[in-house]
């Protein structure tokens, strides 16, 4: 049952235009709450060099946003309730 469920998700998010790993990374900041870019890495399995990439594709649809600033550059992320 909840593999139907996820598989469900997956499949609303595609219909939004997100890709498989932007909604993994989506996906564990939901599951997860705020995170670094590290943390996003370890939660949502994707390869290290797509990280900023899909950050920053998710930052310019509004699916997630930074919540504070750390001096480092990435700061803390959260998704963004639809």
């Amino acid at each position: 049952m909840l593999v139907e469920v996820e598989e469900d998700v997956f499949q609303v998010l595609q219909d939004f235009g997100l890709s498989p790993y932007e909604i993994r990374v989506y996906r564990a900041l939901v599951l997860n709450g705020p995170q670094t870019a590290g943390e996003v890495l370890k939660s949502s399995g994707i390869p290290q060099p797509r990280v900023y990439d899909v950050l920053k594709k998710l930052s310019e649809r509004g699916w997630w946003m930074y919540l504070q600033a750390t001096g480092k550059s990435t700061g803390l992320l959260s998704h963004r309730y639809h």
